[in-house]
């Protein structure tokens, strides 16, 4: 039995006061990171007594704002509502229905760890802006708001019939596994991922800083980047190509590590009518979902990850509109064959055969193909047109980047269709790689559809699903027939159905 009295007025764990200072600081630089930097930079004769004053100031505000807002923050239950207060200089008061809370999450970064406190969130359905987030509690009351909150879903579900015809085998054992991933998994995510994209992030990040201290640098920039373009002309081909093959190292490690410090001694169990997700070596992450709330599964998979045996796996979770929050989203890296057949087993307890597959119309290629033409010809036509740019050799890279995002396109056309059967529907698509998306039709929010006079000529229509996950989903160019009756039998299994789905 827990010696906690909800009814009272509770504060977080002492060692909160840091925590709440730390947050105050994150957010100054954060914010002002910039005019900091320049300040750092900045010449004068007073230079070290401004540093000073400032670091005095900015120490004070951060400890005062920390301390008061940890002093003005406290929770507590008041009969059938989960209450929070908090704020010194504005006062808010956030009441939650506690039926309405949905899941409770713990969360640890490697700070939290040293002082020996979690995050709790507490994540509530029906609500714009309903999660409320304990910075600093104890593992021992953390895992009391589990036992807790837990105890109410159960007991509402057991009243209220929830979802009783849709998850199979809710009784069965507490934390059965489902997914293990060792680091020698997480190693195949690794060497699997879009390196290409991880460099790409690099690059952005150097030029939004090259952008932020440009105006104080850009003589000096200017000077590096060409002496930087005047070494590189002056380098033999097969120094590039080592250049080219070490940066490629560099992003597969980069990969390799990323995933490890992110998925480490990822655990996925079933327990009850819950999903139990925890990872992360530096960043520690206990993510409990309600499988009533899965609104929408997706499943990924490239040539490599096919080679390695596994595809990854999202889980979209239902939020209130408007309001789709970081952790809706739950990414699995690494999936098996027999994983997927279970957790399919556990969220669609239906075994009708899919319809057979409706494919794209070959006019959403054409279309597409036009549309690129017409944006990328101009930038051809100014080469060869140019006064300086006339040489071919500029022509043949172009003509061949249009070539190859042509077969891009046509790859796209080609794998996307959808197939349902009496529940569910599956809408597939890809270009190297496949995707699969699989949702209960009742589960989807709204319906519409687009036909623009082009394809109206065609009778031709696009489908649009709308969820309660904040995603929408497309199922282009089909019959306009064909749509409509697909559209109103899901918008018929809105309406008829009476199970909950948050």
């Amino acid at each position: 039995m827990s010696n906690i009295d909800w009814s009272k007025k509770q504060r977080q764990a002492p060692i909160g006061l840091l925590l709440f200072a730390v947050q105050t600081l994150r957010k100054i630089l954060k914010g002002a990171w910039p005019i900091l930097l320049l300040f750092i930079i900045k010449d004068g004769d007073n230079k070290n007594e401004l540093y000073f004053w400032l670091t005095i100031a900015g120490t004070l505000f951060i400890l005062i704002n920390g301390s008061l807002s940890y002093w003005y923050f406290r929770f507590n239950i008041e009969g059938d509502e989960f209450v929070v207060r908090k704020g010194y200089l504005k006062k808010i008061k956030l009441a939650v229905a506690i039926d309405r809370i949905q899941t409770v999450n713990i969360k640890q970064n490697i700070f939290q760890r040293v002082l020996g406190v979690v995050t709790v969130e507490i994540d509530t359905a029906g609500a714009k802006n309903a999660e409320i987030e304990l910075i600093a509690i104890k593992k021992e009351l953390a895992s009391e708001f589990e036992r807790k909150f837990g105890q109410i879903r159960t007991n509402s579900s057991v009243n209220n019939e929830i979802n009783s015809d849709n998850i199979k085998n809710t009784q069965q054992a507490v934390n059965k596994p489902i997914i293990t991933l060792s680091v020698e998994d997480l190693l195949k995510v690794g060497i699997s991922q879009n390196h290409l994209r991880n460099l790409m992030v690099v690059v952005a990040f150097v030029y939004s800083f090259y952008y932020q201290l440009g105006n104080r640098f850009q003589n000096q920039i200017e000077e590096y980047a060409e002496k930087g373009i005047e070494n590189v002309a002056q380098l033999g081909t097969s120094i590039l190509i080592t250049f080219v093959v070490m940066l490629f190292i560099f992003a597969l490690v980069a990969s390799i590590i990323k995933m490890i410090i992110k998925y480490y001694n990822f655990r996925m169990l079933h327990d009850d009518s819950n999903y139990i997700i925890s990872y992360g070596l530096l960043n520690i992450k206990k993510i409990n979902i309600p499988l009533r709330k899965i609104q929408l599964i997706i499943y990924d998979d490239n040539p490599i990850k096919k080679f390695l045996g596994f595809k990854s796996l999202t889980l979209y979770q239902a939020s209130a509109a408007n309001n789709v929050k970081k952790d809706q989203k739950i990414n699995i890296p690494a999936c098996s064959s027999e994983q997927q057949k279970i957790i399919e087993e556990d969220l669609y307890n239906n075994n009708e055969e899919f319809s057979k597959a409706v494919k794209t119309h070959g006019w959403f290629f054409i279309k597409n193909f036009i549309l690129f033409t017409l944006i990328l010809s101009p930038i051809i036509l100014l080469l060869l047109l140019g006064d300086k740019l006339m040489d071919i050799r500029y022509f043949i890279p172009l003509v061949s980047i249009e070539l190859i995002l042509a077969g891009l396109l046509f790859l796209d056309y080609r794998k996307r269709n959808f197939r349902l059967n009496e529940d569910i529907i599956e809408i597939n698509k890809g270009q190297i790689g496949n995707t699969y998306k699989r949702m209960y039709m009742y589960k989807i929010q709204s319906v519409s559809i687009k036909q623009s006079i082009f394809m109206k000529r065609r009778n031709l229509a696009t489908i649009v699903l709308y969820t309660a996950a904040g995603t929408q989903i497309i199922i282009p160019y089909i019959d306009d027939k064909l749509a409509y009756n697909t559209a109103n039998n899901i918008l018929f299994k809105i309406e008829s159905s009476k199970d909950a789905w948050m």
